[in-house]
């Protein structure tokens, strides 16, 4: 129903949004990981997917799709081009954090 629905819009994007914060998080401790977005966004879309296949959709009440070879690949390049590579195009403008050493 409706109650459903709205959970589901609101678990998407709360999880859209702290895939993106990961990604702004990690290019402040790592700066050089914003050198080359595309490639480290494709490399973190198929580290999401991993996540989210394995992890995140087996703890939940949904049923997984079939693991045929074109639903992975489909998922998996959603993932790169979908997720991925737009969260690091936006991490690569995380300011950089200085580094402190402490004794």
């Amino acid at each position: 129903g409706l109650a459903t629905a709205a959970l589901g819009v609101v678990l998407h994007y709360t999880i859209a949004t702290t895939i993106v914060a990961v990604a702004y998080l990690l290019a402040r401790r790592f700066p050089a990981l914003t050198t080359r977005p595309i490639l480290v966004g494709a490399y973190y879309g198929v580290g999401v997917w991993l996540v989210m296949s394995y992890l995140v959709v087996p703890l939940s009440a949904a049923n997984g799709a079939a693991r045929t070879a074109p639903v992975v690949i489909n998922g998996i390049m959603i993932h790169i081009v979908g997720v991925g590579i737009p969260a690091w195009l936006v991490a690569r403008k995380a300011p950089r954090t200085a580094h402190r050493v402490t004794l």
